[in-house]
């Protein structure tokens, strides 16, 4: 199933027929089938199923994390699938930020430092870095944490600093998975701000949930189940 949305007529993802199986000894676990849709600039899409539906592995395949067994891929125009895996590391630096659930900071390292790690990859230079990092720690509202550990902050301040770590190479597409999952309702709801603040500046945001209310933040729901689409909607939103 593919689908055009209102919006940036430019063309961010397009998957065709994409199939993800894995091996488990002598049996062959398919886990995605045929999944095709496009992405364009600027859309918030919500990607939900229950466990075992295949969102993580579609998401780790969109985040170049995974390769499709079969089908295409093409990120920006760039065909994803003959890539080398320095090649595709390159691009999940240049093009992609990561939010996850775990938000997954080094644990003996201060915000800053979690935030200018992604940049070290990419190059430039310690100041431009460190310049780079504050300002985005700054934005989310860090700019008084920005030397504390993650064991120092809350779950909120963390995921906050995960999200600046994300932006930090003005990446094309933000890949959310299960962003609010280890967090109260009340800082869930602050991440869920940042996130439609992300969106209104310009940014093209995917995020896996199982959770309505958090898909509901999105402009668009698709939802797969036992590895296909089953649907790929608007959702109209009120004045």
């Amino acid at each position: 199933m593919a689908s055009r949305l209102d919006g940036s007529d430019h063309e961010l993802i397009r998957l065709e027929q994409v199939s993800k199986s894995y091996r488990m000894g002598r049996r062959e676990l398919q886990v995605l089938h045929g999944v095709s849709l496009l992405v364009h600039d600027n859309e918030y899409v919500a990607i939900m199923g229950p466990s075992g539906s295949g969102k993580t592995t579609l998401m780790n395949i969109l985040g170049c994390l995974d390769r499709a067994t079969t089908g295409r891929y093409r990120l920006e125009g760039e065909p994803i699938d003959e890539k080398s895996d320095r090649d595709l590391a390159r691009i999940r630096c240049n093009k992609i930020g990561f939010v996850f659930q775990t938000f997954n900071l080094l644990a003996r390292t201060s915000a800053l430092r979690n935030v200018e790690l992604p940049m070290l990859y990419k190059g430039g230079s310690r100041r431009m870095r460190r310049k780079r990092a504050l300002q985005m720690l700054d934005l989310l509202g860090l700019g008084e944490r920005v030397k504390h550990k993650p064991n120092e902050l809350s779950g909120g301040e963390r995921q906050r600093v995960a999200i600046a770590r994300a932006l930090a190479n003005h990446p094309s597409l933000i890949l959310a998975d299960e962003p609010t999952g280890n967090l109260d309702s009340k800082a869930g709801d602050e991440i869920m701000h940042i996130f439609a603040d992300l969106h209104a500046q310009g940014n093209t945001l995917i995020v896996v949930t199982h959770e309505q209310s958090v898909a509901m933040h999105a402009d668009r729901i698709i939802r797969l189940l036992d590895g296909e689409v089953v649907s790929d909607e608007r959702i109209e939103k009120g004045n």
